[in-house]
């Protein structure tokens, strides 16, 4: 599991300020997001999730997954939750996957 700090760390240095700085961070691509909200009496929770694309500087690209969790009541932000778990291995495989899928394919089409 992967913290802000340790995102930061991975982008070309800048200051951040707030959770949107980093997301909006041209190094980093969003994909797959989705929202949702509810309501519970006077609060209202608003959940994101979304997949983060990072370039570092190295060249090297990692996943991540943002849960993001905004707890609202009668307009005032009481505060966010967000857990960043690390998904880059499970993108390299599904790329090593695809791969031999289509190396196993070309094999089958030129027999």
């Amino acid at each position: 599991m992967i913290n802000w700090k340790s995102l930061l760390l991975l982008l070309p240095t800048r200051s951040f300020h707030t959770k949107s700085d980093i997301l909006t961070h041209p190094s980093i691509v969003r994909t797959k997001e989705m929202i949702r909200n509810d309501n519970a009496d006077a609060l209202q929770v608003h959940f994101i999730q979304s997949e983060l694309k990072v370039q570092g500087e190295a060249a090297a690209v990692n996943y991540y997954r943002v849960n993001d969790l905004s707890i609202i009541r009668d307009g005032d932000n009481l505060g966010f939750a967000a857990h960043l778990p690390d998904l880059t291995n499970e993108r390299l495989i599904d790329k090593m996957k695809t791969e031999m899928i289509n190396v196993v394919v070309m094999n089958c089409v030129i027999l």
